[in-house]
């Protein structure tokens, strides 16, 4: 379905969540430049790994 064809609320919707994303993506930014931290993924510990 082409993008204009798509219903309001829909699209209203998608953008909403795109600006939530965005706000925590900018969150953890700001905390980390005003830590002076650097992004270390977690994985967790009680899981084994697929090879």
């Amino acid at each position: 379905m082409p993008y204009k064809q798509i219903p309001f609320r829909v699209q209203d919707t998608n953008t909403q969540a795109l600006l939530r994303l965005a706000r925590q993506r900018i969150s953890v930014l700001f905390a980390m430049l005003r830590d002076g931290t650097f992004y270390e993924p977690r994985t967790p510990k009680d899981v084994e790994l697929a090879a």
